[in-house]
Parts: C-alpha cells; structure tokens; sequence
C-alpha cells in the first residue's frame, strides 16, 4: 500500500517537473527560469510590475491640420449629417485644456458590447458611445507630438510598456479632402509611427481603440 501511495505523488510530481521543463523550453522560457530561481531562493515570484511612470507634455499651439496633414483638411463642423463646412466644430473642448498627460492613465477603448459577442460597430456608433460613456476623447494634437517626439520614445513605451500598436484620437473630427467625416490614428508599422485617417462610416473592430480619458 505504502508503494503505491509513493507511486502515486512521485507521477504527480514527475506531471510537474515535466510542465515545468515545458515551460522552460517555452516562447517564454528565460522568464520562467529567472522565476523559478526566486521560487527555489524562497522569494517573492511572478510578482506583478507597476508600471513605470511616463508623463508627456504637449505644445498648447492649436492643431495645424495644413502643415501636419496637407491643403484641403479642415475639423468637421456641424452635425454628422451635413457637409462639414459650417456650424460648430466637432471636438471635445475638455481635450484642449491638457497640456501633460500621465501615459498609463490613458485608456483605449474599442466600446464593443464583446459580452454580447459584438464584433464591430461603425465609427459614428464609436463616438456616440464615447460621449454616453462620458470620456474625455484625446485631441489631435497629442498625436502630432508624439509622432514629432525624438526617436519616438513615447509611443515605443506604449508598444513595450502596455502592447499599443494602434490607437485614434476622437477628440476632434476631421473633413478629409473628399469630405468624408474621419479621425486622426495613429500605427506602429516596423519599428516607426504613422499617422492615418479612419472613415467614421467605416467598420471598428477590437483592434481599433480610441485613447480617452
């Protein structure tokens, strides 16, 4: 009896060693050595990191739309069923107020209902939930500073920092040279940041968050 009870933890064990010999072949292995250790040293492991602090400064100077994007981009004015071209502008006010942003209090949001197994919405529905949901929507001009930033150090922290490779800024609503209604998003293609357009009539999936507050 006392055989087969022994047996029985030594398979049990063995079951272990083997899914931690895995793990250490694994995509991820350096890190589960370097854990192991502490675990064989009796310390603390897999201990969550809090992410480190990154603030951001932005030039107060208002959005150049013709120097940063090129002739005939102008801000969407009037409502989403006109032509753009006159009533008030389409912008959050409370984004032009910002001039320093703490980086990890930035939220992206895809605003589907994924519980409810949505999928996608159309870029109108986005902002409209944006508003109910009472989100401060990130201008532009963030996004034109930090693609300006040296070496792009920011937004590489985003990437390495918290995995963001793409994100919009919905705090102002553009009117492309064609008179669609877009916003301004920004990419991580290689190792660069570009920037781009995104029809509002268009479909926005998981992939495509908005940077608000």
């Amino acid at each position: 009896m006392a055989n087969t009870m022994l047996r029985a933890e030594l398979r049990k064990v063995r079951g272990l060693r083997d899914q931690f010999e895995n793990c250490l072949v694994g995509d991820d292995g350096a890190r589960w050595q370097a854990e192991g250790k502490r675990f064989l040293r009796r310390e603390p492991c897999w201990v969550p990191k809090k992410p480190k602090a990154r603030t951001f400064a932005v030039n107060i100077a208002p959005f150049d739309l013709a120097t940063f994007m090129g002739a005939g981009w102008s801000t969407w004015r009037g409502p989403a069923t006109g032509d753009g071209l006159e009533g008030e502008e389409a912008q959050d006010p409370r984004s032009l107020t910002l001039s320093e942003f703490d980086m990890n209090s930035i939220r992206f949001e895809n605003m589907l209902n994924e519980e409810d197994g949505e999928v996608s919405i159309k870029g109108e529905e986005k902002i409209l939930r944006l508003k109910a949901a009472k989100f401060v929507r990130l201008d532009p001009r963030l996004g034109r500073d930090l693609l300006g930033e040296p070496n792009q150090e920011t937004l590489e922290w985003l990437y390495r920092e918290r995995g963001i490779t793409w994100f919009d800024l919905p705090g102002k609503i553009l009117r492309d040279p064609d008179g669609n209604r877009v916003v301004l998003y920004l990419y991580r293609y290689g190792r660069e940041w570009y920037w781009g357009a995104y029809w509002l009539e268009g479909d926005w999936n998981r992939s495509n968050p908005s940077a608000v507050l």
